[in-house]
């Protein structure tokens, strides 16, 4: 006995003998406890170490930040670095693509906005995810629930749940009387963790994406509906809950986390930016009604210039050359031609008249009567014939002066381009100076029958045709051709000289109307 006292007095007698024996220990006490006792064993150490890393914290600023200032330059270019890769990755496929429906529809968001197309595609290339929802104890910084599985709590969530409670709290220190002091985010790589806090609690969220604009409004109610249920649970927390509350309150953050997501149940649904598209539906519909009613509108054109053609579908007006072309925006209909008598061109002016949508007759169809009438020539035809007595006439030395005359103007015509324009601008002017020399030096009773063509393939070939008609005839006048002796008319696609398609057949012919 006296030698068991004595060993026990050497072990425990003296202070430096009972902390020499605890030192021995105490090491694996502590191994052991935080395996098979960890909870208590961080309830009661967490406090200490929590005082003990602020205090070397707030004393120990500029050594920290000397240490950390290398690796953290490193990990910001890096993470800076990446970022950048990935931007210019998502902005570049849809950029690349000018008819790319993406592109258009963040164009039209973006001039709805007031914002760049840029940022309109950015915000819509990061998806704003929610991976983890955190409970924290704020006064110890323990972890009290974790939206995860409760085999799938991370190791890092206790972790992120000890740094947040130690920044939170540098925060407060080194800002105490300037701001709150309160941290609502920190960035990690490609992840961002954002935070609401109460007296008691911080919800810690664990994000990726582009953060909603109304997410701290999504936190704080999320923070208060957790509160509401869990404050005396938080309030006494010291450790670890029970089986049963861990896992309601894990059910609580879940719920939590599709309230952040914007996903919750009877939640009004994540409006789409459907502005852009719906603009560009608009401009579509807009352009479709457009050319629906341009088509409409020459549907209608066509039925007054039918209607005005059954009017001389008679054989009384047969082989004499007509034209109408019916302007739908002023509604007026142009009549220009030849007609066999007075009567018959006073009958057509007043059927005319009498045509739907006709608002007014601009008539210049000049009517032929007596021998006029029986010299006049409408038919290629007969055009034809006349050249080849003509020809026969000119090798017995016995052509007279109009027949000359007629004769150069059946081979001369002026070609055209498209439209109005002249196929050759140089041989056209020097053809309209001849011409109009050949009318004006012979002092002779006849006139001029000015006839446009088109071609068959072109745009209203009729409307074409008579346009032609009328830029030559206003060229001879003005070349001091008297205008009562040009008769003008537009016949369309009649009388080709080439197959569909071919230039020659856009032209302005000439004949001798009568002598």
């Amino acid at each position: 006995m006296r030698d068991r006292t004595a060993v026990l007095h050497s072990r425990v007698g003296a202070d430096p003998a009972l902390i020499d024996s605890i030192r021995r220990v105490l090491v694996d006490v502590l191994r052991q406890s935080g395996v098979h006792d960890h909870d208590r064993v961080a309830a009661a150490l967490a406090p200490l170490v929590l005082d003990t890393v602020r205090r070397e914290i707030r004393n120990s600023r500029d050594a920290m930040l000397e240490s950390l200032y290398p690796v953290a330059g490193k990990l910001v270019q890096a993470a800076i670095a990446q970022a950048m890769r990935q931007l210019a990755d998502s902005i570049a496929k849809p950029v690349d693509s000018v008819f790319s429906p993406s592109l258009w529809s963040a164009r039209f968001s973006a001039w709805g906005s007031g914002r760049k197309v840029g940022d309109v595609l950015l915000a819509r290339s990061q998806t704003f995810v929610v991976e983890r929802v955190l409970l924290i104890h704020r006064p110890t910084g323990l972890l009290v629930g974790d939206s995860g599985a409760e085999d799938d709590v991370a190791e890092d969530s206790e972790q992120l749940a000890a740094l947040l409670s130690v920044v939170q709290t540098f925060a407060r220190d080194a800002f105490a009387g300037r701001t709150d002091g309160f941290v609502r985010g920190i960035k990690f790589s490609d992840r961002e963790v954002h935070i609401a806090g109460s007296v008691t609690s911080l919800l810690a969220v664990k994000t990726r994406g582009r953060a909603p604009d109304d997410l701290e409004e999504r936190l704080q109610n999320a923070l208060m509906d957790v509160s509401s249920r869990w404050a005396d649970p938080i309030q006494d927390f010291a450790g670890a809950l029970p089986p049963g509350e861990r896992t309601e309150l894990q059910a609580d953050l879940t719920v939590a986390n599709e309230q952040i997501s914007g996903n919750a149940a009877g939640a009004a649904p994540k409006r789409r930016p459907t502005t852009g598209l719906a603009i560009l539906g608009l401009i579509a519909l807009g352009l479709i009604g457009w050319f629906a009613y341009s088509a409409f509108q020459n549907w209608r054109d066509s039925q007054v210039d039918d209607k005005a053609a059954t009017l001389i579908d008679t054989p009384e007006w047969r082989g004499y050359p007509m034209s109408f072309d019916y302007e739908g925006d002023d509604r007026t209909l142009a009549a220009s031609g030849l007609a066999p008598n007075a009567t018959a061109a006073a009958r057509l002016q007043s059927g005319l008249q009498q045509i739907d949508r006709v608002g007014s007759v601009v008539f210049n169809v000049t009517p032929m009567s007596g021998q006029a009438a029986t010299t006049a020539q409408p038919s290629e035809s007969a055009l034809a014939a006349r050249i080849a007595t003509l020809e026969k006439q000119n090798s017995g030395g016995g052509v007279d002066p109009v027949s000359r005359i007629a004769l150069w103007l059946a081979q001369h015509p002026i070609q055209f381009n498209e439209r109005d324009s002249f196929a050759d601008r140089r041989a056209a002017e020097q053809r309209l100076d001849a011409v109009a020399q050949l009318i004006t030096a012979w002092n002779l009773d006849f006139k001029i029958l000015v006839t446009g063509y088109a071609d068959p393939t072109e745009r209203r070939p009729r409307r074409t045709s008579s346009r032609r008609a009328d830029l030559v005839a206003a060229a001879l006048t003005g070349r001091g051709v008297p205008s009562e002796r040009l008769i003008v008319l537009g016949r369309g696609g009649e009388a080709l000289v080439a197959p569909p398609g071919n230039t020659a057949n856009r032209r302005v012919a000439f004949e001798i109307a009568w002598r």
